[in-house]
């Protein structure tokens, strides 16, 4: 995988395409994040989502129900001391040299001038209370002392909002610190990193954004796949910490190998690669804290969101400076590894390891249907509580005899929830539990879905099916005739893609308006090559069809028949007019004008026909040839 992103950053490089192009399938405004939405405190999982997030997790595992207040207290807080301002092109700088450990550049004087520089003798009310910054230590993550930081670090250490903020963090960190720190050092990137899990999710892997962002590290679902991430209806990895740190790792590295600094990678992941690289080239300037001070620069949101991190970070190598010392962190989610078949329920895996369904819920999190995929997906590492491990494995196969059968298919263009679940002889509400749809949702052609695996399909009622096509073509020389049946969602270009026709011939054969929509449920005739493969798709033989050609006779009568009514042509007698017509038949004027396409103020002529529809069952037709009539 490493080795594949590597040639596509290459190549991605030579051609001069933005990296946030490549984490999504479509260009994204600027102030928003290619993979992620970060420019606010994490909130709770959208309402209606329960599933995705278990309502009773197990200890060490329990995650966010709604937005902490020590968020909603960072938000004030931040807005008291970082107040939006109007930017200044030249704004001197807090002179911060001093006060910077561990290795830095050197810079040789050219004998220009220098910028004039803010000293710490500036900030009367920091003048007090400053000398506890030189002995900090500082992280494995590049931290300079701007002022931004400093305000941050004075926060987290002074204000009781603050306090709780980090002390929140730093308990929680607990839960995966040790295997996030691990996948960092593999990944050879600073494991100060750590805290930006911390910034966009409040380390709840099941949280998820208004935007759509989800997970520890809040990835949108292209950029997401685009770092070997699954993200489908049965799996949804962002939620699996271990593997979305190793992709959050991958994809700050790139940044970082783009831009060269740890603040631009960071800008980046907040704000976006295109609108970060575009504030680079305007401002002539790679120096983030120099783009922070310009007008339009980069958003106020990632001018705060960086010094954030740096000052969690310097928070994390200082506790007892920060008043951590007597926090206990949450012990890390310890948990066994147990591997079952494609298509196991979460329930045979807590029955088998003697828990609840939502404990095992809880530590799978990536699960969203409580299910491992199905096939052809032929086994999946689940996570049960530590210890559990060796009595589920045993237990397993005793607990899957009890559970439901099921069986995978692969969805054909046509097929619904409501057609499968009427073959199936189940209810559709039952079907889409199985497998995680909402309502009114359809699978996609070519999607995995699992059915009840229990007897057979109902047996079809032996009706075939009505089909209506126009009078031409009936036929094409050398081809043969199906039939299908419009779902919802359907798109002309998709059919003709999936038949391997031209979208022009499937309007002509079908009189289509090129400019309309098709509408659910109405069906389509195509003309094929014989012995086209049809597995994929929904279709109709002609033999396995009733074909009603528009306007026939009997096309009129099967219609009207289903409405419990009788079409007859009638030969108007003298003196009978639209009104008595309409009197003796039981017909509205408006339908009798409708029917035969005339005027009832246009005068009956005796001996003509009239086309009438009618339920009276002690009518007696009037007809000019016995054969025009039908019933």
């Amino acid at each position: 995988m490493r080795g594949l992103l590597a040639s596509i950053l290459a190549a991605t490089c030579l051609l001069g395409v933005p990296l946030e192009l490549q984490a999504h399938s479509r260009p994204k405004p600027a102030r928003k994040a290619p993979i992620s939405n970060k420019t606010r405190p994490p909130r709770a999982a959208a309402p209606g989502k329960a599933k995705d997030k278990p309502s009773q997790p197990p200890e060490g595992a329990s995650v966010l129900s709604s937005e902490p207040p020590e968020w909603k207290a960072l938000q004030e807080a931040e807005r008291e001391i970082f107040p939006e301002r109007a930017p200044q092109a030249a704004s001197p700088t807090l002179d911060t040299t001093a006060l910077l450990l561990g290795p830095r550049p050197e810079v040789t004087a050219s004998g220009a001038p220098a910028a004039p520089a803010l000293q710490l003798e500036a900030i009367p009310e920091a003048t007090p209370s400053l000398d506890w910054l030189k002995t900090l230590r500082l992280p494995d993550l590049p931290a300079r002392m701007d002022e931004r930081v400093i305000k941050y670090l004075r926060f987290f250490r002074e204000d009781p909002r603050g306090r709780s903020t980090v002390a929140l963090g730093w308990r929680r960190a607990g839960r995966y610190r040790e295997q996030i720190t691990a996948v960092l050092r593999a990944e050879k990137v600073p494991e100060a990193l750590l805290w930006v899990a911390m910034t966009e999710s409040g380390f709840d892997p099941g949280i998820k954004s208004h935007a759509g962002a989800v997970g520890l590290w809040q990835f949108m679902p292209e950029g997401a796949r685009l770092y070997g991430l699954r993200v489908d209806r049965w799996m949804d990895e962002r939620k699996d910490p271990t593997r979305s740190t190793v992709a959050a790792a991958r994809y700050l590295k790139d940044l970082h190998r783009r831009f060269g600094s740890w603040e631009l990678a960071l800008a980046a992941y907040n704000m976006g690669f295109g609108g970060l690289l575009a504030a680079v080239r305007k401002y002539n300037t790679n120096d983030f804290w120099e783009l922070c001070r310009y007008e339009a620069g980069i958003p106020w949101e990632t001018t705060l969101y960086v010094p954030k991190i740096l000052a969690l970070a310097i928070v994390a190598e200082n506790p007892g400076i920060f008043g951590l010392e007597s926090i206990t962190p949450d012990p890390p989610i310890a948990t066994d590894l147990l591997r079952v078949p494609a298509s196991t329920p979460l329930a045979a895996v807590a029955h088998a390891a003697g828990v609840e369904e939502s404990t095992v819920a809880a530590l799978n999190p990536q699960l969203p249907v409580r299910r491992t995929p199905p096939a052809p997906l032929t086994d999946y590492e689940v996570r049960v509580p530590s210890g559990k491990g060796a009595e589920a494995s045993q237990k397993l196969g005793a607990a899957l005899e009890r559970s439901p059968k099921v069986q995978a298919i692969t969805v054909r263009l046509g097929q619904t929830v409501a057609s499968l679940a009427s073959e199936l002889g189940v209810s559709r509400a039952s079907l889409a539990e199985l497998n995680g749809l909402a309502y009114d949702e359809n699978p996609q052609p070519g999607e995995t879905l699992l059915i009840p695996a229990w007897g057979k399909p109902l047996v079809p009622s032996g009706e075939k099916p009505v089909v209506a096509v126009p009078r031409f073509p009936s036929a094409i020389p050398g081809r043969q005739r199906v039939f299908y049946r419009v779902v919802g969602g359907d798109t002309l270009e998709a059919i003709a893609s999936v038949f391997r026709v031209h979208v022009d011939d499937l309007r002509s054969w079908n009189a289509l308006d090129p400019s309309a929509r098709l509408l659910e449920g109405t069906t389509l005739q195509i003309f094929l090559p014989p012995g086209q493969d049809l597995s994929g798709v929904v279709a109709f033989r002609e033999e396995e069809v009733r074909i009603l050609v528009v306007g026939s006779d009997e096309f009129f009568t099967w219609f009207e028949a289903q409405k419990g009514r009788r079409r007859l042509v009638v030969t108007v007698a003298e003196g009978e007019t639209w009104q008595s017509l309409s009197r003796k038949y039981g017909l509205s004027l408006g339908l009798l004008e409708r029917i035969n396409r005339r005027s009832h103020t246009e005068p009956l002529r005796p001996g003509e026909t009239v086309v009438v529809y009618t339920s009276k069952a002690d009518t007696t037709p009037r007809s000019l040839n016995k054969a025009d009539e039908t019933i």
